[in-house]
């Protein structure tokens, strides 16, 4: 009819009827502190669906309904576990509300199907760390349950070889004993870090001989030389037909050669992990938009550019430690050069230059070059340890990029569990020095 509600919509509707209902029941007593929580999450899951009206073809609007029956008999089933719950229906629902280009409906899966290796995950993660430390194994099966933003430890978690060891860390971390509710500032003050993981960045390692920024120099003739890197923040159609054409270089072309070389210089670290990735063209106008803006102390760059993204390839190498970090580190010096015709453009290291706003984070980055088929790409390499990995990767997608929302309490849980981290590298380089 008319301005009424046609069959393809009625899941939908259901889907949000039932939500109201599901609100308005009582949040069973066992989750505390996290009631609260868990109701702003209900209302959040009201709001998508009620997005997903316009948005959605009639199998996705099968799918919802399905992910909604999916919902309720798992905060029957789960009770305790419940904000990780709807954190799963809330990856779910988002991204059908906005399915990549061309993708297929989502199947929901029947009683009868095999687990899938993200349920294995969360329950090894339930039985490991539900016990001590209960608000840290509900954090991180949200975090496992939003499969539109892996992550390094998600991905090591559904992996059956690498879940020990990553369970390991994290129960390490939220046990909290180097800290033992210090501050961070107070223990580093107290046991300095040594050896060359802490030795500054040399200050001719990033300009050329002229005195003049390697990396701005690359920018300038990397703009000239491609076409696709001059795209700005309000890029036209031509524009846009040579970003895809950009991208799809970085995917077919750049990132395998990077790959294949970052593996080939890993290998000589036991237990050292390659991972690497591609921004998309939205990505990366996103971020050329952003860069253009500006922020709250941060103000706009005028003339921002694709070609300005340094990141648009990234790649991380994960070793056992902070000896082999400090090798590693090294070796991509030596390997990559920081002479006038070497590959490094820019080198940090947050073990001797913490960030300001998250004194905690551990990681040396590189932006380093890539030579593919004439032309010269940049793109960004960050060394860290495993357990500074998994601490950073905890505080991005809740804290930094809120993509699995946390409560205040959950937050100061995530950066105290990077300051251990933090703590315990720091330990590590003093070969028990007291």
């Amino acid at each position: 009819m008319p301005g009424g509600e046609s069959d393809s919509q009625r899941p939908i509707a259901d889907g949000v009827d039932g939500l109201s209902e599901l609100h308005d029941r009582e949040v069973p007593a066992a989750v505390g502190e996290v009631a609260e929580h868990v109701r702003a999450e209900l209302a959040e899951l009201r709001r998508l669906l009620e997005q997903a009206r316009g948005h959605v073809d009639p199998a996705m609007l099968t799918a919802l309904d399905d992910a909604h029956r999916r919902l309720q008999d798992d905060l029957q089933r789960l009770g305790g576990d419940v904000s990780g719950v709807l954190s799963s229906a809330a990856g779910e629902l988002e991204a059908l509300r906005r399915p990549s280009p061309g993708a297929a409906a989502p199947v929901a899966a029947s009683p009868s199907a095999p687990r899938r290796p993200v349920d294995d995950a969360v329950a090894a993660v339930r039985s490991a760390l539900a016990g001590p430390h209960p608000d840290v194994a509900a954090l991180v099966a949200r975090l496992l349950a939003d499969t539109a933003h892996s992550l390094d430890l998600t991905r090591a978690l559904r992996d059956p070889e690498r879940r020990g060891g990553a369970l390991t860390i994290l129960g390490e971390l939220a046990d909290g004993r180097a800290l033992a509710g210090r501050s961070l500032g107070d223990y580093v003050a107290a046991h300095p870090g040594r050896g060359p993981l802490f030795a500054p960045v040399p200050s001719d390692a990033l300009v050329a001989s002229d005195g003049r920024s390697r990396k701005e120099l690359f920018v300038a003739a990397a703009v000239l030389a491609d076409p696709g890197r001059c795209v700005g923040a309000d890029p036209t159609a031509e524009q846009l037909v040579l970003l895809d054409d950009y991208v799809r270089r970085l995917v077919e072309e750049v990132e395998p050669r990077v790959f294949a070389e970052l593996s080939s210089l890993a290998a000589a670290y036991p237990d050292a992990a390659v991972s690497s990735r591609v921004k998309d063209p939205d990505g990366l106008v996103e971020k050329v938009r952003r860069m253009s803006a500006g922020a709250k102390n941060r103000p706009g760059r005028a003339g921002y550019r694709v070609g300005d993204v340094l990141d648009a390839v990234g790649a991380r190498i994960t070793v056992a430690g902070t000896a082999d970090l400090a090798a590693l580190v090294g070796a991509v010096v030596e390997r990559f050069g920081t002479s006038d015709d070497g590959r490094v453009l820019d080198w940090e290291n947050r073990y001797t230059d913490p960030k300001p706003h998250n004194p905690a984070y551990r990681v040396v980055p590189f932006i380093l070059v890539a030579r593919v088929g004439g032309l010269a790409y940049p793109f960004e390499l960050q060394l860290t340890t495993q357990r500074a990995s998994i601490a950073a990767d905890l505080e991005h997608n809740t804290v930094y990029k809120p993509y699995v929302p946390v409560s205040d309490q959950e937050r100061d849980r995530i950066r105290g569990m990077q300051a251990e981290a933090a703590a315990l590298d720091q330990d590590e380089t003093r070969n028990g020095v007291d």
